[in-house]
């Protein structure tokens, strides 16, 4: 429960007028056990000074918890409805669509009984029935324990159930949480005024292949020149029939990022084709503009295991449609859903589909259009000198970041999450009524603040999202963020209210575009993985391997540089100074890099790549040769480790992840210090990035080298079974600096050498 109001009993000693919050959720293992802790509570609410009977033998300890607690509760009402965001979903439609049914998700306890799960069914449906409802669909998925109807209820009965909560529906100790659906949608589409058009160098090329990457979004407008011929399109359910052209604004822009990435960049083309499957479809909003959203008579979850699984395993009779896939780009975020602690059904199944078919979901870390009150006036904010204005901005989102937080599934274990930084290729369009809280390209504005799952470092990392401007607010103090297609932004395809026209394009903000971009730069680097074994003439098949490999490659490359030390500087305080680390990753994660970084090396640079496969209790050791030529100098040298996998899952347990890997850099001295990201946090995911740097002289000779090793463990349960891992280490100086660091590199590095954990 967020800001509880302090009182005499129960405060923070340090700051008595500080908000509280907090919440213990307590699984029991019967009835009685659940009684009888009601029962302790009662008695000592009653009593506080109360002393424990001899049948409490073993549980006086718990008196010391009560001490701390407002309230002890079943679940109930107050959870599965009131504290959910589905009233405002709900009010939102009652508002402007008066007369139509209203859909939600029924989510349930899960149960391992099929009888017990066939049982809850029904009572639900008879309460539905009795509410002149229908359900709709189910959807059981074992794995994740996720069990939900899909039902529709008419206005009086959505009426009823707002207006009196002790509805039996409601009550139904079944039912764990209602939730609105067809939640996930885009903006309006641009009007003709703000389009422009695709230059010819823009247009692609042939492409050939199979794909690698995947997009699940919105129905693109597949003959569009930007991505025509690049698409391999699959409509299972038929959404296309429904999208008009204008209407195809989000999957148009979402495949054109990861074909062409920014169009005003002049990125590298993809030389393979995407795969593409709508799970978006259009409707008119109340001012008759296309929204894309998933269909509101649909389940999500369900939406994305039926598309996953036709993907790699496929459906019924039918083969597999896209068994090459190694990335899907989901550039989706459900803004009724902001993580809190608990992992969301759509990020517990990216979790299990990942590792049951081992790919990579890219995920976008959710757009927060908040409005932006900098807590003094307009006036007095644009007169502060540029660094201040930056400062005092930076310092007003960080304040307000509990109400920005991640947007399911942003918070999932084993995909990588994207956030945006406030940066672009792009001219921007002079407007007098618009502008940007700050130039300085750090984190942008919109995107949505972390952390993840126990404390993991998420977003993962950034990319560029799109240049913010804001205008202020005339109906209340501050700004609000614009609303046009007009640069500054992401250059994307766009279709037209022409619809004749098919070489249009537009600029857009947000973390979609940071999603997208990045898998546009794994298909890049996929490529050139091909490449570089077919040149070296190694007997290798990355194949099983390649999703790990772009995973770890794709934090790899990713820094604090410039962005960290600036986010650092301005919000640092005598508070929160050893904290400060896991403050800055919260809004930047790993930070932001070029992909060229790990696309080819330098003379100053050299990538080695490892992959292999561990159970728990054992480990691989990998030596990293040194220049001999590093040990007298005192140039600054910088050691990148990267170690990524996916991990089982295990949902009904706090810990959740199965799989426990991490690496240990051992004989480091000529790198020792290490920097950016806090030192506890890396390791608590399934992808950890370390950077060392250093430059004093140490002694190197002729075999001199680091050794990393590579560490497996059940993190939970006995289960786990053997782990693909890949690992990415990079040593460079500065360019320039006369040490042939790839050559030394190239010249003796070795395969991995298994050993026996220690």
């Amino acid at each position: 429960i967020d800001n509880i109001e302090p009182d005499e009993d129960f405060h923070d000693s340090e700051k008595p007028e500080k908000s509280l919050g907090g919440r213990v959720y307590l699984m029991m293992s019967n009835q009685k056990a659940l009684q009888q802790m009601l029962n302790l509570w009662e008695r000592f609410k009653r009593n506080p000074k109360m002393k424990f009977q001899k049948a409490d033998y073993g549980l006086a300890k718990i008196k010391d918890v009560f001490l701390l607690l407002k309230d002890v509760r079943r679940w109930g009402v107050k959870d599965r409805l009131l504290e959910s965001e589905l009233l405002a979903g709900w009010l939102e439609d009652l508002e402007h669509y008066a007369d139509q049914a209203i859909d939600l998700e029924v989510e349930l306890w899960f149960r391992s009984s099929p009888a017990d799960r066939q049982k809850a069914e029904q009572s639900v449906a008879r309460q539905v029935e009795s509410l002149f409802g229908r359900v709709v669909s189910t959807s059981v998925i074992s794995q994740i324990c996720y069990h939900a109807i899909l039902v529709e209820l008419p206005r009086g009965s959505v009426d009823e159930l707002l207006g009196n909560v002790d509805v039996e529906l409601v009550k139904n100790d079944a039912v764990m949480l209602f939730r609105p659906t067809g939640q996930m949608a885009s903006r309006r589409q641009p009007e003709q005024d703000e389009l422009s058009t695709l230059s010819p160098r823009q247009q692609t090329p042939s492409v050939s292949g199979d794909p690698v990457i995947a997009v699940l979004d919105g129905c693109p407008l597949l003959n569009h020149r930007a991505v025509v011929n690049r698409i391999v399109f699959d409509d299972p359910d038929d959404f296309e029939t429904d999208y008009h052209p204008a209407a195809r604004s989000h999957g148009t822009a979402m495949c054109s990022l990861a074909i062409n990435g920014d169009l005003s960049s002049g990125s590298m083309r993809l030389g393979r084709p995407i795969y593409s499957r709508p799970i978006l479809k259009p409707r008119q909003d109340h001012n008759n503009n296309w929204i894309e959203e998933v269909p509101s008579d649909t389940l999500l979850v369900d939406l994305i295991h039926r598309a996953v699984r036709r993907m790699f395993k496929g459906d019924g009779d039918q083969p597999p449609v896209a068994p090459n896939v190694k990335v899907i780009n989901l550039s989706i975020g459900d803004p009724y859903r902001p993580f809190d602690h608990f992992l969301s059904p759509l990020a517990r199944l990216l979790d299990w589909l990942s590792h049951e078919h081992q790919v990579l979901f890219v995920v976008s870390a959710g757009n927060q259009g908040r409005d932006f009150n900098p807590g003094i006036s307009v006036n007095n904010f644009r007169a502060l000198p540029q660094e201040e204005r930056e400062r005092h901005a930076v310092r007003v989102l960080f304040e307000d970041s509990r109400n920005r937080r991640l947007l399911s599934p942003a918070e999932s274990v084993n995909a990588i999450t994207v956030g945006a930084t406030h940066a672009d290729s792009s001219t921007p369009t002079p407007a007098s009524q618009l502008e940007e809280l700050y130039t300085s390209s750090i984190g942008s504005p919109v995107s949505a603040f972390g952390s993840g799952y126990r404390r993991a470092i998420k977003p993962d990392l950034v990319r560029s999202g799109g240049r913010v401007r804001y205008m202020q607010n005339p109906a209340r103090s501050g700004y609000r963020l614009n609303d046009n297609f007009r640069p500054p932004g992401i250059q994307v395809a766009a279709p037209s209210p022409n619809s004749g026209e098919l070489n249009r394009t537009t600029y857009t903000v947000g973390t979609s575009n940071s999603a997208a971009l990045l898998s546009h730069d794994l298909g890049v680097c996929y490529e050139n993985l091909l490449q570089v074994v077919a040149e070296q003439n190694v007997d290798m098949d990355l194949d099983p391997f390649g999703a790990q490999l772009l995973k770890a490659l794709a934090v790899h490359c990713s820094d604090w540089e410039p962005l960290g030390p600036t986010i650092r500087e301005y919000i640092k305080t005598a508070d929160n100074s050893n904290g400060i680390k896991r403050l800055v990753s919260r809004w930047i994660g790993y930070g932001d890099g070029q992909i060229e970084r790990v696309l080819e090396c330098t003379p100053q640079r050299a990538t080695a790549l490892g992959f292999g496969t561990l159970q728990g209790g054992e480990a691989h050791v990998y030596r990293f040769p040194i220049p001999v030529e590093l040990g007298p100098t005192t140039v600054h040298r910088t050691l990148r480790v990267t170690l990524a996998w996916f991990s089982p899952t295990a949902p009904t347990t706090q810990r959740y992840r199965r799989a426990y890997l991490w690496f240990n850099v051992l004989g480091n001295r000529f790198a020792s210090t290490r920097r950016d990201a806090d030192g506890n946090a890396v390791t608590s995911g399934t992808v950890q990035h370390e950077i060392f740097g250093g430059d004093k002289a140490t002694v190197v000779d002729e075999d001199g080298s680091v050794e990393i090793k590579v560490n497996c463990k059940e993190d939970v349960g006995k289960a786990m079974g053997s782990i693909r891992y890949a690992l990415a280490v990079t040593l460079e100086v500065a360019p320039g600096i006369n040490i042939p660091i790839y050559e030394r590199v190239s010249q003796r590095i070795r395969q991995a050498t298994p050993v026996p954990s220690r």
